[in-house]
């Protein structure tokens, strides 16, 4: 094995000895869970401090969203296995909210595992516990088409997103590299194309002073 990959085995292990378990800072209607913020606040910052890098990534797969959580140090990447999650519209939210909310569950759940924290009881969360819909009720009211636009949506603000970033890096301050890094995600997991612009506006602003 390359000596390398021995690093980053010693580097994994040691983050897994110092990391503890995210807060259960949300509750369902059977128990209580991690957000996603909550892991990657517990997760991230562990990673981080052996030289480990983490990112995730969404994408479509036939008419599943499938998640990706990627780990990186000194040059090596390691990959986890695709998490799909079927992209559930109920008729109370757009598409883009469907696809927004089912992304935060694959990524939570990715992230969780591919880092060996524990994030919640055995039950799955909120709207995975939801009671099946009556018999011959339509519950996917989407159609392929449109989760389609929805990623194409994604695809054009990936650019917008990782320039905010960019830019976000080059505040002094770790915590307002934090406020902006997440507000940047958050304009981006909404397909909110308008004030992720204004927002990356307003950081071009503030570094330049």
């Amino acid at each position: 094995m390359d000596s390398l990959e021995l690093e980053f085995d010693q580097a994994f292990l040691n983050f897994q000895l110092k990391c503890g378990k995210p807060p259960k800072d949300k509750q369902s209607k059977y128990h209580k869970y991690s957000s996603l913020d909550s892991i990657i606040d517990t997760v991230k910052p562990a990673l981080n401090a052996e030289g480990i890098t983490v990112q995730q990534e969404s994408c479509r797969e036939g008419e599943d969203m499938v998640v990706y959580t990627i780990l990186r140090y000194k040059g090596i990447e390691r990959r986890s296995k695709g998490f799909p999650i079927p992209v559930n519209v109920n008729g109370q939210m757009s598409v883009a909210q469907s696809v927004g909310s089912d992304n935060t569950y694959g990524r939570r759940y990715s992230l969780s595992t591919f880092t060996a924290v524990v994030s919640d009881e055995d039950l799955d969360g909120d709207y995975k516990t939801a009671k099946p819909a009556p018999k011959g009720e339509v519950r996917r009211k989407t159609t392929a088409k449109k989760i389609e636009e929805v990623f194409a949506g994604e695809q054009t603000l990936q650019p917008l997103l990782e320039k905010g970033l960019a830019l976000a890096k080059k505040f002094e301050k770790p915590e307002q590299q934090k406020f902006w890094e997440n507000n940047l995600q958050k304009k981006f997991e909404a397909n909110d194309e308008k004030n992720l612009t204004a927002m990356i506006a307003s950081i071009e602003k503030q570094v330049k002073k």
